[in-house]
């Protein structure tokens, strides 16, 4: 995905011009991006975040068959049970969450809760209750202590997470249009998006090391080396290093308190001005 947004954007052979307003080729605006300190700690947060999901996604379905010892036929029905109750959450839960990020301080325009510590919470609790429950399912060879995670910090904890990056993005966006005149959506969640994919190959490279281990499909999961069952444990406690890892990013966020405030200023007047404009031209 990510060489296919590479090759879909046209190439950088123009040299760069002094002009802001005109719009920057791929390697400029790489490093355009990355120049904004908020936008380098977003793009950390998102990393983490995704690699963290990917490796829970792609090896549970070794931890149920290797390590909790349920049957083949079962992994199905039990997966399902596993994302049904992080999706029936989540579905709950967003709404609720929105009404909190969406609260604002009195005779302020600023959020009543902090959404970087908002997020900076939900990823050590992630962390901190997924260890937890995957040392508990693998001791007592139960599915339940998955369950009550999916349903936990991907239901209750993982639901807002979404808002606070997509308010985060807007604030830089915002930003940058105040400091350049130039409105760079494209630019930043390109960026953004080739930054998070690479999580990717992270994610391929420890799917080889489970294999250069010695894990066999051909043999039953009681058949497995002991190495390659005690990898898939710590490839899951490594997801939850990875996602208290992307706490950071949050904690080191830079578009908070006044600095906010302007951005938050500046997005009221913009939006007053396109309404009266909008307004003109309806007349």
């Amino acid at each position: 995905l990510t060489m296919t947004a590479l090759v879909a954007m046209v190439p950088a052979n123009k040299s760069i011009v002094a002009n802001k307003n005109e719009p920057l080729y791929l390697i400029p605006s790489i490093k355009e991006a990355v120049k904004v300190r908020s936008f380098k700690w977003l793009a950390w947060f998102n990393f983490f975040n995704a690699l963290s999901g990917q490796i829970v996604t792609g090896f549970i379905s070794f931890f149920l068959l290797y390590n909790v010892g349920i049957d083949f036929h079962e992994v199905g029905g039990t997966m399902a049970t596993i994302a049904g109750s992080g999706l029936i959450l989540s579905a709950i839960c967003n709404p609720l969450w929105n009404i909190i990020l969406s609260m604002r301080k009195k005779s302020s325009s600023l959020p009543s809760f902090d959404v970087r510590y908002i997020g900076l919470a939900t990823c050590v609790l992630d962390s901190v209750i997924g260890v937890i429950c995957f040392l508990i399912a693998d001791a007592y060879k139960s599915t339940l202590p998955l369950i009550m995670y999916s349903a936990i910090c991907v239901g209750i904890l993982g639901s807002p997470g979404d808002q606070i990056y997509h308010a985060m993005m807007g604030w830089i966006l915002d930003e940058d249009e105040k400091h350049n005149n130039l409105r760079r959506e494209g630019m930043f969640y390109a960026c953004n998006g080739a930054i998070q994919h690479m999580s990717v190959v992270v994610y391929f490279v420890m799917i080889g090391i489970f294999g250069a281990l010695g894990q066999d499909p051909s043999v039953c999961p009681q058949q497995q080396k002991q190495e390659v069952k005690d990898c898939v444990v710590a490839f899951l406690m490594l997801s939850r290093v990875f996602k208290l890892v992307s706490a950071l990013g949050y904690f080191k966020y830079e578009i908070t308190g006044d600095r906010l405030v302007e951005v938050l200023k500046l997005k009221k007047q913009n939006i007053a001005v396109q309404k009266n404009t909008t307004d003109n031209v309806k007349m």
